[in-house]
């Protein structure tokens, strides 16, 4: 059975759920050119629901189905953004509209603790070097959408900084850092051995690139 979401609202209260709702709301512009508002408490018969109860570290979330009315359920941020995503992996757009083509309730727990990415930062690809924040931003996001928790910074050597680079080493850790921060999702480094460094160099090299980093997972 397909539910249509036309004229569809999003419900979010409390400031991160209104942050969620933001996301949400983008991810549904990028699909069909219609942002959705978002309010305070339900309204109309077409909505989603974001609600952060029980705050924990939880990466568990439910979703609540009832025809055109979602609601979303999860202890954290990075819950509500696996529950609005799970939405979105199972809507179709036809005509412009999300038409969700299965119900979705259910209580959702993640299979593996560590679901990571590695993102490096070298002269071996011909991709992210090149990319600005935002771009990261959006990287990321997406691969939340798939269930990462986990984003793994390696750690480039400065002699094999490019002029197609737009950011030295410890500047990009920084804000691949500020965006999993920001994004509820967890960030680690690692940092490749060099053998034109000794011990004491790699040290500083490393203690460099985190510092000043808000978000540090071992």
């Amino acid at each position: 059975m397909n539910f249509i979401f036309s004229d569809m609202k999003i419900i979010a209260g409390s400031e991160k759920e209104k942050f969620a709702a933001e996301l949400f709301s983008e991810e549904i512009e990028i699909r069909t050119n219609k942002k959705p508002p978002v309010f305070d408490s339900r309204t109309g018969e077409c909505f989603v629901e974001l609600i952060i109860s029980d705050e924990s570290e939880s990466e568990d979330f439910s979703i609540e189905h009832d025809g055109t009315k979602i609601t979303v359920k999860a202890h954290r941020l990075r819950g509500l953004i696996y529950g609005y995503s799970m939405f979105l992996r199972k809507c179709r757009v036809i005509d412009g509209e999300l038409v969700l083509i299965k119900d979705i309730g259910g209580n959702y727990s993640p299979y593996m603790p560590i679901r990571g990415h590695q993102l490096s930062y070298t002269d071996m690809n011909n991709t992210y070097e090149m990319w600005d924040e935002k771009q990261y931003e959006r990287y990321i996001r997406e691969l939340m959408m798939f269930g990462t928790n986990t984003v793994e910074a390696c750690l480039g050597d400065d002699e094999k900084h490019t002029d197609l680079m737009k950011y030295g080493f410890e500047e990009i850790t920084k804000i691949k850092s500020q965006i999993c921060e920001k994004l509820d999702i967890n960030f680690s480094i690692f940092c490749a051995y060099s053998k034109r460094l000794s011990d004491e160099e790699s040290s500083d090299y490393f203690c460099g690139c985190c510092h000043g980093i808000p978000r540090f997972n071992l």
